[in-house]
């Protein structure tokens, strides 16, 4: 039961990362989907580090279910995972310009100040992905699959008018926008956890079934 919440979970999580790949040369251009792909490109190396580092999260998120440690190693968490993209985002944003020039020459050019929005894609991933950890952690699957229908109805709903109205630069803020409603139903998950603190007994299967 726990790998039908997790399959149905991942099937989720595909598409508001990637429903604007296939709008994109619809409502805009072609060239403007192959700009979003080679500007995600520069976070891409931060988005699928935290994504392995959110898988070791897990284990140690229920070691320390249940000890006075469990909220400093998700504080630890969340500083490495977000801490390290925050300071990758500062730079990126200043030098946007130069490094498309080092990686794409003399393409692209005119999308350069869209990474100041892009780059905060694995800040807030870094983020989503630690409370998602310790969701997973504390067997709230139900959680994790509700935050996932929020974010692709988000997608799907406000991204797609975004794009159509605004182009590639509506494209970057939705996704922001996705992602961080994404995190903040995370969040907000993850609230009862903390009160009831990381030593609550975990929650039989049959109680992940949503209401």
């Amino acid at each position: 039961r726990y790998g039908k919440w997790a399959t149905t979970t991942q099937l989720l999580g595909f598409l508001p990362s990637n429903v604007y790949y296939f709008v994109l040369p619809g409502l805009a251009t072609l060239e403007q989907s192959g700009a979003l792909r080679a500007l995600t490109n520069m976070v891409n190396p931060f988005i699928q580090a935290n994504a392995a580092l959110c898988l070791l999260l897990l284990p140690a998120f229920v070691r320390f279910k249940g000890t006075s440690d469990g909220r400093r190693v998700h504080g630890l968490a969340l500083l490495a995972l977000a801490g390290g993209p925050l300071v990758y985002w500062l730079f990126l944003g200043v030098f946007n310009h130069q490094i498309l020039h080092l990686v794409y020459h003399d393409k692209y050019q005119q999308y350069a100040s869209l990474l100041w929005l892009i780059g905060l894609q694995p800040v807030i991933l870094g983020m989503s992905g630690t409370y998602g950890s310790l969701l997973r952690a504390n067997e709230k699957l139900n959680a994790i699959f509700w935050a996932g229908v929020v974010a692709a109805g988000t997608a799907i709903t406000l991204g797609i008018e975004m794009t159509r109205w605004f182009g590639m630069p509506g494209v970057c803020w939705s996704i922001l926008i996705t992602m961080t409603v994404h995190h903040l139903t995370l969040w907000l998950f993850s609230r009862g956890v903390h009160r009831k603190g990381l030593s609550a007994s975990p929650a039989p299967m049959d109680a992940l079934a949503p209401v």
